[in-house]
């Protein structure tokens, strides 16, 4: 599946994941629906975040459902708490259980799925590839299982709290005032409240809690530092900042893989997150996966057949020409990198 704007719709698509109002979560159109004339005008009017549709690459493939199901199932979480309504969370528990189960068997193609979705900052889908990236960091890191269950937990619903923010400041495409930053800045007092009322595990919400504290102290909202930030609020971290610049924002275009691991680099060098954990995901994340398309700054299009473990931000590339292949090394070639994933 692939992210696509409004503009970028066409008759005949078919819809991945279904669309959902931003405000009260309820069901616009259904996963499945194949988009028509009429559909593209209505988005045109409401212009909604996240739309998905089908690609062939993933269309009947058994991670495809199981992310489907697990975004299907969160919308209907957040909708929950949306509406003040009884919230199961044998449904979240669930969730986790399903990816981390799949994640011992074929992490490379749940994590393409979770790349593959450019999700907003306060969307469903971002919760889900947190969740995602989360487990997959506490697996190499060795967690129990429990340890595990609460960590992918807390990572789905670490957002939770923006529930409580007015979307024209979620999706303000310019800076935000003083006024309008100490309000984005209670979203995780808000999600801690929201599961207090659900009667969630203490350290559930303590992940919710402190998902942006900092290591030197500088991070909200209560200005934590060091070891008196939860060790599993600090893998959450790290998998947040990776796929909120990653993604499309309101106010800026998405990274491409290797500038976010740049990012998670600096947070670390500023001890704002957690430098082993952030060596960790650098040695886990495979940037760009096997069969990738990319276009490289020299305008060829190719896609990435191979990388050393080691370099996995310089794979190699195989680019057709005219009826032969040749394959470009970026580790010896200094002056060529990749400027687009054009799909995965």
């Amino acid at each position: 599946m692939r992210n696509v704007a409004v503009e970028g719709l066409k008759p005949g698509m078919r819809l991945a994941l279904p669309i959902r109002c931003q405000v009260s979560y309820k069901i616009l159109l259904n996963a499945g629906v194949v988009i028509k004339d009429s559909h593209i005008q209505r988005l045109r009017e409401i212009n909604p975040g996240g739309i998905y549709i089908e690609t062939p690459e993933f269309s009947k493939h058994p991670a495809k459902e199981l992310y489907n199901n697990a975004v299907t199932t969160m919308d209907k979480i957040f909708e929950s708490f949306a509406e003040k309504t009884p919230v199961d969370m044998r449904l979240v528990r669930g969730t986790v259980r399903n990816v981390a189960s799949y994640l011992n068997k074929e992490s490379h193609v749940l994590m393409q799925l979770a790349r593959l979705n450019n999700a907003d900052s306060y969307s469903v889908s971002h919760c889900v590839n947190v969740c995602i990236y989360s487990l997959y960091m506490g697996s190499k890191l060795d967690l129990g299982k429990g340890d595990l269950n609460i960590l992918g937990t807390g990572a789905v619903l670490h957002d939770i709290g923006k529930l409580g923010i007015p979307l024209n400041i979620l999706r303000k495409p310019g800076g935000l005032t003083p006024d309008e930053y100490i309000m984005i800045k209670r979203h995780p007092l808000v999600g801690y409240d929201l599961l207090s009322q659900a009667n969630v595990k203490e350290e559930v919400k303590d992940i919710v809690l402190q998902h942006h504290e900092y290591c030197d102290g500088s991070g909200y909202p209560l200005g934590l530092a060091g070891d008196e930030i939860n060790y599993l609020a600090k893998i959450v971290a790290v998998s947040d900042v990776y796929d909120a610049v990653t993604t499309d924002r309101a106010y800026r275009p998405k990274m491409l893989p290797h500038e976010g691991m740049e990012i998670l680099v600096a947070n670390s060098s500023a001890n704002k997150l957690d430098s082993r954990l952030v060596s960790t995901f650098l040695h886990g994340i495979c940037m760009y996966p096997l069969g990738s398309t990319v276009r490289l700054n020299t305008g060829e299009v190719g896609k990435v057949i191979n990388f050393l473990r080691n370099y996995p931000s310089r794979p190699f590339v195989a680019v057709k020409q005219n009826k032969s292949t040749k394959v470009v090394s970026l580790m010896e070639e200094p002056t060529i990198f990749i400027s687009e994933i054009i799909d995965m």
